[in-house]
């Protein structure tokens, strides 16, 4: 599903006409304004929340028109007159589950609060953008939302048999998010996470939970209940809590003693950091980004969850390598080539580029030798059946081939015709 993030914006006015979506506008419009286009998610990997709502703002932020898309594939279409307005779009919120505005409420500060304030919140990604719209035009628009949400799990070891109850709590938080995508409250928020028990000594997060980011240096306190009560233990280290961040709480009880000693794992949803702690007296520190492995990579091993295609350079001291994005578009054409490695990131890794000749011949050659255990590191599969592309060093010409070919053979590529194309980065690991 993830590939659906690379749809480039060629519609037309009757596939925007088709749509599925709920629309409501306001005044009566001149029809030759029009502003349409899709949403997709940021990072590449994921699929887009759902549903998405657009909210469309005038230069004196009365709301000109709400538009809510229920499906990844459709086009948001509003007809507009001439003039500046803000988009502010929300992805996730369902009406369900949030406290939505229409016409007549909506503003840019409206805060979207939780219809029951005990709930956790939806995986919500969110943005705002400015647009002008001149006479007679028709503005096509790719919307890129960022997540604005953290995602929390955790478990705790070793936790003494005659304990009945397990929570962890985070403070302080966010309070609630408003319409334009900003965080409103006085930064006050606690979110508290039931852990359930999982096997004698392990209580974990059935799932993962979605809370707001930290307001300022987040603390985590536990609590265990017995026969004789409620048991508190702290950790007073800021732990990393931000938006578009995976966090991993990891903990361990340790028996006769006051303490909780663990680790923390946040991940970022497009880079990773470690953090370790220790309760009480304990220190934390955060990983280096240098490769942990003691002994160098080489071409077939994975760094960062990409696969190594290639070992540019090597030293004692550092590797020089070509990684291969784990996914694959099966959009790319000569001419929006550039647009696609421009959005594209991938654990943090931007600057991705097309493949070369030399490197498609590189790629072709593993795929020949080993293609199952590639696919088995790759998020998308090479395919047999699918043209890929690549291009000579001059950027100049623009070829495609393919892996089920007898012998690596080069085909050139036509204008307007799509393709697959996997990108490769080179990046310098330290040892």
């Amino acid at each position: 599903m993830g590939k659906k993030n690379w749809y480039f914006l060629f519609f037309s006015v009757l596939f925007a006409a088709c749509s599925s979506s709920e629309t409501y506008f306001g005044p009566s419009q001149s029809s030759s304004n029009i502003l349409r286009g899709l949403v997709f998610n940021s990072a590449g990997e994921t699929n887009l929340p759902l549903p998405v709502s657009i909210y469309v703002f005038d230069s004196s932020d009365k709301c000109a028109g709400i538009q809510t898309l229920q499906t990844e594939d459709e086009v948001f279409s509003f007809t507009l007159p001439p003039g500046d307005y803000t988009l502010s779009v929300i992805s996730g919120a369902a009406a369900e589950k949030y406290l939505l505005p229409d016409m007549n409420e909506a503003v840019p500060e409206f805060p979207l609060n939780l219809k029951s304030p005990g709930d956790t919140h939806a995986e919500l990604a969110m943005k705002n953008e400015r647009i002008t719209v001149g006479n007679n035009d028709v503005k096509d628009l790719t919307i890129i939302v960022d997540r604005v949400i953290s995602q929390i799990s955790a478990s705790i070891n070793d936790v003494p048999d005659d304990v009945t109850s397990v929570s962890v709590s985070l403070q302080p938080l966010e309070e609630y998010l408003l319409l334009n995508g900003s965080y409103g409250g006085d930064g006050d928020g606690k979110a508290t996470l039931t852990l359930e028990k999982e096997s004698r000594g392990l209580w974990k997060t059935p799932v993962p939970v979605f809370v707001l980011p930290g307001a300022d240096d987040v603390s985590v306190s536990i609590t265990f209940t017995d026969i004789k009560g409620s048991h508190n233990y702290s950790y007073t280290t800021a732990i990393p809590l931000e938006a578009n961040c995976k966090t991993e709480i990891t903990a361990t009880y340790k028996a006769g003693s006051a303490e909780i000693g663990g680790s923390i794992q946040c991940r970022n949803w497009k880079e990773e950091h470690l953090v370790s702690i220790e309760f009480g007296e304990g220190s934390s520190a955060e990983n280096n980004g240098q490769n942990s492995n003691s002994e160098m990579l080489t071409q077939g091993d994975v760094y960062r969850t990409c696969y190594i295609l290639d070992v540019l350079e090597e030293s004692p001291e550092q590797s020089t390598l070509l990684l291969l994005s784990p996914q694959a578009t099966s959009d790319a054409t000569i001419e929006n080539a550039a647009t696609l490695l421009n959005k594209y990131n991938y654990e943090g890794f931007t600057n991705w580029k097309l493949l070369t000749v030399d490197e498609a011949r590189t790629l072709y050659t593993i795929c020949v030798q080993r293609l199952d255990e590639l696919n088995g590191i790759l998020k998308s599969p090479m395919s047999p059946d699918r043209k890929y592309l690549c291009m000579d060093t001059n950027q100049t010409s623009f070829y495609y081939f393919t892996i089920d070919a007898p012998n690596f053979e080069l085909l050139e590529a036509q204008s307007g015709v799509k393709y697959s194309s996997r990108f490769v980065k080179e990046v310098t690991v330290e040892w």
